[in-house]
């Protein structure tokens, strides 16, 4: 992922034109936390759309999980929004990792830095945390990282960020049963 993109290189993209909302408008987050939408291109060069907070705002609402898990927040000052945007991220800059079965022949542990995204029952990513403890041997333990103590880091809304076993987690979007893990390409 790359800065925002200002409006005056979004006319020169291939004669596509595209518009950067300038407007201090509510986000699509809960609680009406306000901030401005725009958009940033990934390393595949996609558009997607992203939201950056009003300077006062309180820490908790400056960013969000996808802002925390590809670290979007701190290098450009603003979140990936969920659904289609951030699934065009993981797509472009992840791939996407098969765990496989237990009594596989080969199978892939996750990694530090690796990315693990929730989404709702119709495959729409609604939350992401990312991967910051492995311990040792997880991956021989059990091959279902919801148990093997993995730890992420995770930012769940308006909550403040948070270390904790992927279980806990997972267990906090009890409604979002379908996870899938990514990692850096």
């Amino acid at each position: 992922m790359g800065p925002v993109i200002p409006n005056i290189a979004l006319t020169n993209l291939s004669g596509l034109k595209f518009t950067l909302i300038n407007n201090q408008v509510k986000n699509e987050y809960p609680n009406n936390v306000f901030g401005t939408t725009g958009q940033a291109m990934t390393n595949r060069g996609r558009l997607v759309k992203v939201w950056i907070p009003r300077l006062e705002n309180s820490r908790n609402t400056k960013y969000f999980c996808h802002g925390l898990s590809l670290d979007t927040y701190r290098r450009y000052g603003y979140s990936v929004f969920s659904g289609e945007h951030i699934l065009k991220c993981l797509e472009d800059e992840f791939f996407e990792i098969s765990l496989g079965r237990i009594g596989d022949n080969a199978i892939t542990p996750l990694f530090v830095g690796d990315v693990v995204s929730f989404s709702d029952y119709n495959n729409k990513i609604q939350h992401t945390s990312l991967v910051v403890n492995v311990p040792p041997n997880a991956s021989r333990r059990i091959n279902n990282p919801l148990y093997n103590g993995l730890m992420v880091w995770s930012k769940p809304g308006m909550d403040p960020e948070r270390v904790e076993s992927l279980l806990d987690n997972y267990d906090d979007f009890s409604a979002l049963k379908m996870h899938r893990y990514w990692r850096p390409r």
